[in-house]
């Protein structure tokens, strides 16, 4: 289980198993190593794994019965969440059958409905698309025809999602209740690295037996990269730390051109400070194989020393907090949260939507008082 805990320069709860491989260690837990490591694992969404690890390498007996309950129940609850992202996925591909633009499924859908590791066991709590921006409105109207309608929003919460946001408000399916967001990009429209979304619809790769569409690998990688660390708010540190983890191994055990080809996306894009970060910090606490040739083309990208010693310092923090966490480990996702919307708009532009968002809960709380 050192695999979660080299180069860090602090103690961690213990460490969050991933995959088969640590089936032998995960069977020798005590009661209150399952405790913290199955609230841990609830947390991140990979708890639904565990029974059939275990099952497979004929190591379940050897968890307390209490426990086996409980990971029976966690492996219930993610094979249904995967029925239900397929069927949302289903639902989809026929609410969009007659249309000509294309539609690209994201995210864990994506994952589970391309059978990647990521997708293994995931808790999927919404469904993300993404449409051109010029067909937007189409895909709106669609959806609306089979169900689907706009969340509630402020005239404030509209503006900033159709102006600024990379994303239109969430909708629901007014039967099954199931969200789905559509995007018409995978970054901001106020982010300085918001890309041409045209230029991943170009290389999207075609769902079998769907009218789907999917990101080509190395732009599914570099989707989850800047997810987590360009426009994230460090929550889920593992979590995004493990899709890139997963991503990267799967296609490069199954590439041997993988690594050129995400070098070559990741340069056309701008992309290189978040693929930095993603790359080293799945490297540092999950021992994930990238080349080192890789590695030192990012470095030059890579921030003032100064500045990664303080991202190193907060995301050693993030990634496996104490429940509940500490308040150094809350100070870190704090910074990071502010590095967040930082990055996200320009500071005029932030500033003015932050004041404006304290003044509607001001109003809001004034409201309730009364």
């Amino acid at each position: 289980m050192e695999l979660f805990v080299k180069n860090i320069d602090m103690p961690l709860p213990p460490a969050l198993p991933f995959d088969a491989s640590h089936a032998l260690a995960m069977a020798a837990f005590d009661g209150a190593s399952w405790e913290q490591t199955l609230a841990l694992g609830r947390l991140h969404g990979i708890a639904g794994r565990w029974h059939r690890l275990l099952d497979h390498a004929q190591l379940i007996d050897q968890v307390p019965a209490p426990v086996r309950k409980h990971l029976w129940s966690e492996h219930l609850m993610a094979a249904d969440r995967e029925r239900m992202a397929r069927w949302e996925a289903n639902r989809i591909n026929h609410a969009f059958r007659d249309v000509s633009f294309p539609i690209v499924l994201l995210k864990g859908a994506a994952y589970i409905l391309c059978g990647l590791p990521p997708g293994d066991a995931r808790i999927v709590a919404d469904v993300d698309i993404l449409v051109p921006h010029s067909c937007l409105a189409d895909a709106e109207q669609t959806l609306n025809r089979h169900g689907w309608r706009k969340s509630p929003k402020s005239d404030y919460d509209e503006h900033y999602y159709r102006e600024w946001m990379h994303e239109i408000p969430p909708m629901q399916h007014g039967a099954r209740g199931a969200v789905l967001d559509v995007h018409h990009n995978i970054l901001p429209r106020t982010s300085r690295l918001c890309p041409n979304a045209a230029d991943l619809i170009d290389n999207t790769v075609d769902v079998p037996a769907s009218r789907l569409k999917v990101f080509a690998p190395a732009d599914m990688v570099l989707h989850s990269v800047v997810h987590g660390f360009h426009s994230g708010e460090f929550g889920n540190c593992f979590r995004d730390l493990l899709d890139v983890h997963e991503l990267v191994s799967h296609f490069a055990n199954h590439s041997p051109t993988f690594w050129a080809q995400l070098l070559t996306r990741v340069h056309h894009f701008r992309f290189e400070r978040p693929t930095f970060y993603a790359l080293r910090y799945c490297v540092r606490h999950l021992g994930t194989t990238v080349p080192s040739t890789l590695m030192q083309e990012l470095a030059p990208y890579g921030p003032p020393l100064p500045l990664l010693s303080v991202m190193d310092w907060a995301i050693a923090r993030v990634f496996l907090p104490t429940l509940p966490p500490t308040l150094v480990q809350r100070a870190a996702l704090q910074a990071l949260y502010i590095r967040s919307h930082w990055i996200k708009m320009p500071p005029v532009l932030l500033t003015r939507h932050l004041w404006t968002k304290y003044r509607m809960r001001r109003g809001a709380a004034s409201d309730t008082a009364q």
